[in-house]
Order: structure tokens, then sequence, then C-alpha cells
């Protein structure tokens, strides 16, 4: 397993994984950004919300020179606008870099972790055991799939079966190009 980041893969592996960002929805990538907008969102209006607050009861600017900056009182509405302002701005850029690029994909690869321009992949090639584990409450059905390297290391992805058939398939096909022995017996574990 391996954290990186989309600039420093090569640039065939670049391409491959920005074309299936850029050409969603598809089959090769489950995006779980809605279920992380909605924080973003709430942060960037309190932020604004707060700049707004602080700037209305600051009045005049020009009155902290005349009184100077030695009263709390005096530091405690510029700085709560400093503060809101921050959170506004630190909201904003999440959100945008975000944006469309948070989720799951399979490449001819890796399987990816995207977190924006942050990843977590799994290689095809350093894979040594596949379980696949679908899970039924009352309220929702998904899938998990776990992905243990060659070095012990596991990636666990919640994701649903149409996503993990086309990881499986994509894993299997990846090996075999590459000339690897296929996951069999007890390191692929898929349900009946």
């Amino acid at each position: 397993m391996q954290r990186t980041s989309i600039a420093r893969l090569v640039p065939h592996e670049r391409r491959e994984l920005e074309e299936i960002l850029r050409r969603q929805p598809n089959e090769r990538f489950l995006s779980d950004y809605g279920d992380s907008s909605a924080w973003w969102l709430t942060a960037l209006l309190g932020g604004v919300a707060g700049a707004v607050a602080a700037t209305t009861q600051m009045g005049n600017p020009l009155l902290l020179l005349d009184y100077g900056v030695s009263s709390l009182r005096g530091l405690m509405f510029p700085a709560a606008f400093a503060g809101s302002a921050a959170v506004a701005v630190w909201a904003s850029y999440t959100w945008i870099t975000n944006h469309r690029r948070r989720g799951y994909a399979v490449t001819s690869f890796a399987v990816v972790r995207v977190k924006g321009r942050r990843l977590v992949m799994m290689s095809h090639a350093e894979l040594a055991r596949l379980e696949w584990r679908r899970i039924s409450t009352r309220t929702q059905r998904f899938s998990v799939l776990t992905l243990t390297g060659t070095d012990g290391r596991t990636m666990t992805c919640y994701v649903h079966a149409g996503w993990v058939r086309t990881a499986v398939a994509q894993i299997d096909e990846a090996r075999r190009s590459a000339q690897l022995p296929p996951l069999s017996g007890d390191a692929r574990q898929l349900p009946e």
C-alpha cells in the first residue's frame, strides 16, 4: 500500500486516473463526495456568517485607532473576524479541491482511495489477499472489499457490489497481463 498524490504518479498512470475522475459517473469510480461536502459547506457558511457578524460588531474600524488596542474588547471582534475569515477560506479551498475527487477508483495498475489530491493505492501486483463481504442491515446494504498487500497492510473499501465486481475483474485482468499468479484459494474470498 502506498500513500502518494496525483502529481507524483508517473504520467501514464496520472492520465488514466484523471480520465476516470473526469468521466463521472462511470463504473470504475465510486464517489463518496456527497457524504463529506455537507460539512465543508456548513463550515463555509459558518465562517462567512461569523465574519459578517464580527464586522457588524466592530463598528467603525477607525474608532479602534482612537482607543488603541489595549483593551481586550478592542481585540475581540477583529480576532473573531480573522478566525471566521480563515475558516471560510479553508472550507472554500477544501471544497474546491475535493469536488468530484473523493471516493474509490479502480485503474489498470491499482485500487485507489482518492481524497482530493491525496491517494492511497494498493497496486494489483502487490496484492496477496482479496476478501469481499456483503453487509445487510434493516436499513441498508453495502459491500466491504478488503485488500491485503504482500507487506500485510490492508485497504478497506466500503462500496456497492457493482463496483466490487468491476474492481475484481480489473484486478484479475491486470494480474493476468503482468503474468502474475491469480488470487485463488484462501487468498480470494468472495460471497456465494
